[in-house]
């Protein structure tokens, strides 16, 4: 089974001819979530299959599915898995998402920043529980505190619970 290749360059280039290009990156829901190709959506390599590849394309049905990962082994082993799957036009971007980025190509906007730090959870609970702790043996005032940060650390997605992500066993609301 073989598949071809293109580069990041080659692949942007191709995208601003005017052809609607089908980019799945690979990468686990956090990876892409930090940053990611402009117009990639996700699909990460443990779910990827040739149904869920179909569903939502962003190109006609003849056209070739772009694959892309960090750094182009999990691409490799995507397109071989969805080549045996019967989905023969695949097409791996070399060098990933790293080589995307090294080309100062464009990333998703919202997420250009890259990951959150990964200090901010754990800083703002010991916060937070601080705060109820000054709450109960000092003043009201710092439980209200403690309130406002736990709302702001629900609101950025920093809270205690993930919910919605791989990791989390709690379900999405709808």
């Amino acid at each position: 089974m073989s598949f071809k290749t293109i580069t990041a360059k080659e692949l942007y280039d191709l995208s601003q001819t005017g052809r609607s290009i089908d980019l799945i990156d690979v990468r686990s829901a956090g990876e892409f979530a930090s940053v990611h190709a402009v117009g990639a959506r996700s699909i990460p390599l443990n779910t990827i299959t040739r149904a869920a590849v179909l569903s939502n394309r962003n190109a006609p049905a003849a056209d070739p599915v772009y694959i892309i990962c960090q750094s182009g082994g999990r691409s490799r082993s995507a397109c071989t898995k969805l080549i045996a799957d019967g989905l023969d036009n695949v097409v791996n971007v070399e060098g990933g998402t790293s080589a995307w980025k090294n080309a100062d190509l464009p990333v998703d906007p919202a997420n250009s920043g890259g990951a959150k730090p990964a200090w901010i959870r754990p800083a703002g609970l010991l916060l937070v529980f601080g705060c109820l702790a000054l709450g109960i043996a000092v003043n009201q005032f710092f439980a209200i505190a403690a309130a406002v940060v736990w709302i702001g650390l629900v609101v950025t997605g920093n809270g205690p619970c993930c919910c919605g992500t791989s990791s989390c066993s709690v379900p999405k609301s709808q």
